[in-house]
Formats: C-alpha cells, sequence, structure tokens
C-alpha cells in the first residue's frame, strides 16, 4: 500500500480518479465517506465507521482507508464510484487524528493521517488514513467495544478464539547482524582500524537485553558499553547487556569491538595509494601485514594470516537467537581496510 500512498499523495486528485475509481475493495484498501462532509466535526456514528475500519486493518494486515470515495455495491463487492471531497480537508484530518487514541485499544501509534487536495484548490479534498501492521494487536474499537478484523470480502467482528490467540501470541522482535570497520588512528604506512559487530533491530517491537555469543578466536574481542563479558561452560564467550537495555525499532548497538590495523610493507611513504594498487594487481601478501593495533603500535611483528574466526550466535529476551559464522582471513581484512588508506592519502 505503501507504493499507492505515495502516489496518491503526489498526484492527489487526479490521481485518485486515476487509480481509485473503479477498483475494487480489498484486504489492504478500504473506501468511506461520513455523514458530515463539512470537515466541522465527525459524529457519533462517523466515529463508530472509523474505529471499525481501522481495528479491522490494524487486525489484520494493515491497509489504507481513503476517506471522500462513495462506493457501489456489485455481486455483493464494494467498488469506489465517485469522489466526495469534504469543504475543510485540513479541518477533517486534524479532527481524525484528535480522535485516534478514543478508536482503537490500545492505540496504534504508527497510524498516519494525511490529506489530499483537490484540482481546483482551495481547502476541499479527501484523507488518507495509513494502518501499518500491528505488533500491538488485538485491537478493539472503543466505540463498540467490539474487535474487528479486515478480509478480502470486507470487515467482520472477530470470533472468540481469534481474539485469544492473538493476545497469547509471543511479541518476538527480530534481529540483523553487522561486522564494520570502523577508521582509527593512522601514521605513516600504518593505518588503525576499529572492527565492530553489532546488532541492528529489523523488526517493528523494541528489543530487550540484546546478546551475543563467540564460539572461536574472541580472546581480543573487548565489550562495549552496556554490555559486560561472561564466559559460558561450553567455552563460549557472551557479551551481555542488562535486562533493562532496549533497542528500539531500526536502531542499532555495537557489541564487541577490536583495534587493528593495516600497515603497507612499502619503501617509503611517498605515494601509498599507488602501492596500495600494486598490491591489488600482484595479489602479493608480502607487500603488507595485518596486525593487532596495539602490536602495531608497539613495533611488535605479530603478523596474521587469520584475524579473527568464530561461529557468533545473538539474540534477546524477546527475539529468537541467530547465528553467522565469520572468518576474516588476510585477504578479507585487507579489502575492509584499504579504504582508510585511500582516505588518509586523499
Amino acid at each position: 500500500m505503501s507504493d499507492l500512498l505515495d502516489q496518491i499523495l503526489s498526484g492527489g486528485e487526479t490521481a485518485l480518479r486515476e487509480l481509485v475509481l473503479d477498483q475494487e475493495e480489498s484486504l489492504h484498501l478500504e473506501f468511506k465517506t461520513l455523514a458530515n462532509m463539512s470537515g466541522t466535526h465527525v459524529t457519533r456514528d462517523d466515529r463508530k465507521l472509523l474505529a471499525k475500519a481501522l481495528c479491522g486493518m490494524a487486525n489484520a494486515e494493515g491497509g489504507l482507508v481513503l476517506v471522500g470515495i462513495d462506493t457501489q455495491k456489485r455481486d455483493g463487492l464494494d467498488f469506489a464510484s465517485d469522489l466526495r471531497p469534504f469543504d475543510d480537508r485540513e479541518a477533517i484530518r486534524n479532527r481524525i487524528v484528535g480522535l485516534l487514541p478514543d478508536l482503537l485499544s490500545p492505540q496504534h501509534v504508527g497510524i498516519a493521517v494525511h490529506s489530499i487536495p483537490t484540482d481546483q484548490g482551495g481547502s476541499g479534498g479527501f484523507v488518507a488514513i495509513n494502518i501499518p501492521p500491528s505488533d500491538m494487536r488485538p485491537h478493539m474499537s472503543i466505540q463498540e467495544h467490539r474487535y474487528y478484523r479486515r478480509g478480502s470480502d470486507g470487515t467482520r467482528m472477530m470470533e472468540h478464539g481469534e481474539v485469544r490467540d492473538a493476545m497469547m501470541a509471543p511479541r518476538e522482535a527480530s534481529l540483523g547482524f553487522f561486522l564494520d570497520a570502523r577508521r582509527g588512528v593512522s601514521s605513516p604506512l600504518m593505518y588503525g582500524a576499529t572492527l565492530v559487530l553489532g546488532i541492528r533491530n529489523v523488526g517493528r517491537v523494541p528489543v530487550r537485553a540484546p546478546y551475543m555469543r563467540f564460539h572461536g578466536e574472541a580472546e581480543r574481542l573487548k565489550p562495549a558499553d552496556d554490555f559486560q563479558r561472561r564466559y559460558r561452560h561450553d567455552g563460549a564467550v557472551g557479551f551481555y547487556s542488562p535486562s533493562s537495555y532496549v533497542l528500539h525499532v531500526e536502531d542499532e548497538v555495537i557489541i564487541a569491538e577490536f583495534d587493528t590495523g593495516l600497515q603497507l610493507h612499502a619503501p617509503n611513504a611517498a605515494n601509498p595509494a599507488s602501492f596500495l594498487k600494486h598490491i591489488v594487481d600482484t595479489h602479493n601478501p608480502g607487500l603488507f601485514s595485518i596486525r593487532h593495533w596495539e602490536d602495531m603500535h608497539h613495533n611488535r611483528d605479530t603478523r596474521v594470516h587469520r584475524l579473527f574466526r568464530a561461529d557468533i550466535r545473538y539474540g534477546a529476551e524477546n527475539a529468537a537467537m541467530r547465528g553467522e559464522a565469520v572468518d576474516l582471513d588476510l585477504w578479507t581484512m585487507f579489502e575492509m581496510l584499504a579504504p582508510f588508506v585511500e582516505t588518509a592519502t586523499a
């Protein structure tokens, strides 16, 4: 529905006519008109109508409710038949926004209400209500104290078993893994970096108490702020956050990190970028080394051919554990750190 909404918001009344008129209502699309189309107030019956529509979408897969669209029955199905703009689109939009806390319980904070102007300009227009899928379902219509669900053939009242199952469903979060190198301190022919490992909240609910476990070479890893190292009976090392830690939707957090660096074994530092290209062309591992930054900084010749290898498990109190295999060999690290040479010499 996001594509349809974007087209309507950018195209206005013209887009409504082209995209909506003669279209059938569906699982994700519903058309409404209100008893009072002036925009000055919303009647009690209209509150029930809006609450039912929003409740139905929120308890299904989400969708779009377009207000100001007349419908016509064909073989028992509703089709958009005509446009009926409000006299004052912003006034009705603001009233609907103000009503949202009184329409659904629990509230669905993701609902967004947009106004759409007419082609003639002025204050007239339509309203589009976008209802994303909800992880807080089931939602109840406060106006009627009933639960509704949108289906392909309309909005119906939910059965007791459906309400119970929705209430008992786990509120599970979803996590994604990331591995990145951040530029650090540099000196001639030595380019420091910090390797960071973390997780992103890629779901629709906050993540509680995330953690990461390492089976393998984890001696050099340091826990990031808010995380504590713990050793497990199976030989793994775990970095854990406190139970009060919350990672919000679309946010990310670094859990573990360690300092490393790339050293070029060039006769001089006159043109590191050119020497970097020579390494790529010749694929000669003797022209550079990857080392832990502390060893490099103190001029300890502790070259490594594999900086880090581990099977990683990550999860949270409300997110299922997932796995990631990481193998940072010599050339993988070279590809990750080489851009810092070009940045430092630009």
